[in-house]
């Protein structure tokens, strides 16, 4: 079957929250998938639909990005990001293109290092989603080939792990049209500006404002940072 071409143009809020919606059904289903793997004791195959259901999962932070593009560049740089394993992977871990959480910090060394690690994570990740699937040829400590087959390189708590992080992650509510169209209206003009972090604070006092949000923004801006970089963050600032 030929691949479908990919549509690249700029995305209403109602595509973005019906495309976030899909993206949350189908990480579901290969959470699903992956625990079923799990228990039949499969933890290379288990692992590796983890990892996938966490792709899909981060597909709704990349999808938001994309609720703000219009113009030429924005579009590509969303779209390369929809289809870019890492940067799918990087917004669950607290990695994401809108808002890295550096934008509200002034970074210590002790909280670059942090960001570091999380960027290795999202890297280590994507190397064993491979390594679940494939046989691969790598050189062992004398230079000479090594074989390593997926049951040899996924081990049981590495899949019992990776399984457990895809399924927190269903556990994120649903995100309305309506916080899609406040998103746009607050952040969207100051995108890539120097106001964009207050933009992104007014949209959350807006979603609280109209029952949206949950939580008091101070909450959910510290539950963000808390996120990418555990608790404990404010001593490092």
């Amino acid at each position: 079957m030929p691949r479908r071409p990919s549509y690249k143009g700029a995305l209403s809020p109602s595509d973005v929250v019906a495309r976030m919606a899909a993206a949350r059904r189908n990480a579901r289903r290969l959470a699903e998938d992956a625990q079923l793997l799990l228990d039949q004791g499969r933890w290379a195959s288990a692992s590796s639909l983890a990892v996938l259901s966490i792709e899909e999962s981060g597909k709704v932070g990349v999808l938001r990005r994309l609720s703000l593009a219009s113009e030429a560049p924005d579009l590509k740089a969303g779209w390369d990001g929809y289809g870019s394993h890492r940067r799918k992977l990087g917004h669950p871990l607290g990695l994401g293109e809108v808002f890295v959480p550096n934008a509200l910090l002034s970074l210590t060394d002790a909280l670059t290092e942090v960001i570091d690690k999380r960027a290795e994570t999202v890297a280590s990740m994507d190397a064993r989603k491979q390594a679940g699937f494939y046989t691969d040829c790598v050189p062992d400590p004398s230079g000479r080939p090594f074989w390593v087959e997926p049951t040899a390189a996924i081990t049981p708590d590495h899949a019992r792990t990776v399984v457990g992080c895809a399924a927190i992650l269903l556990e994120h509510r649903e995100v309305t049209m309506r916080e899609i169209e406040l998103f746009v209206e607050h952040v969207g003009p100051v995108l890539n500006r120097p106001g964009m972090v207050e933009g992104w604070r007014t949209w959350m006092r807006a979603m609280a404002t109209e029952g949206l949000l949950g939580e008091t923004v101070e909450a959910a801006e510290d539950r963000m940072l808390d996120s990418a970089f555990e608790h404990g963050w404010r001593d490092g600032i």
